[in-house]
């Protein structure tokens, strides 16, 4: 049986393939995603912190 590997891209055979790894993976996804969005929602006090968020929500949509 052939599993993708999320994590690097390969492919594994076997019981080898982690169902659990598999999960935290997209559970990692899901909780970046909904931090974007609140990233994106919320009021920046400073041109500083609103390039600071701006930054961090450029990082992790290159992550997804």
């Amino acid at each position: 049986m052939m599993c993708p590997d999320l994590v690097v891209g390969e492919v594994s055979f076997g019981p080898s393939c982690d169902h659990d790894a598999e999960a935290k993976v997209r559970e990692l996804i899901r909780s970046n995603n909904r931090l974007i969005r609140i990233l994106k929602r919320c009021v920046k006090p400073s041109n500083e912190i609103a390039c600071e968020a701006h930054d961090a929500i450029e990082e992790a949509m290159a992550i997804r």
